[in-house]
């Protein structure tokens, strides 16, 4: 998710808990995710959260975890920028090609690519 949000810790209790795991079973997603579903939905029924808020997070915490790990591969297996001064590591958006070199890139590092006389191939 990016940024950490403010942390709670919650002891539910039994009948709580097992309601969770039914959550998380029936929507395929994780415990955190259920549980923040939940307040999601309690939030918007007694109107301390208005309709974008609820769709925006409904939607980030109905995600099944197949769905997000198959995002996660495939961002792992992105090609990465190739700038070595540290070593970038950033995904690449644009391949640029000198000679028979062709090397990714990211944005940041596209204007020091072409000083060095490589041209853009293509754009992801």
């Amino acid at each position: 998710m990016g940024r950490r949000g403010h942390v709670h810790t919650v002891m539910l209790a039994v009948e709580l808990d097992l309601a969770i795991i039914d959550v998380q079973h029936r929507m395929r997603i994780g415990t955190h995710a259920a549980i923040l579903y939940m307040v999601n939905e309690g939030l918007r029924k007694n109107g301390y959260i208005d309709e974008p808020t609820y769709e925006l997070f409904k939607a980030r915490y109905s995600k099944p975890l197949k769905d997000i790990l198959k995002e996660k591969r495939e961002e792992e297996n992105a090609p990465r920028c190739s700038w070595a001064e540290p070593k970038c590591r950033r995904i690449a958006t644009v391949v640029m090609k000198r000679g028979d070199r062709v090397i990714p890139s990211c944005p940041k590092h596209l204007k020091e690519f072409q000083r060095y006389g490589y041209e853009v191939l293509e754009e992801a």
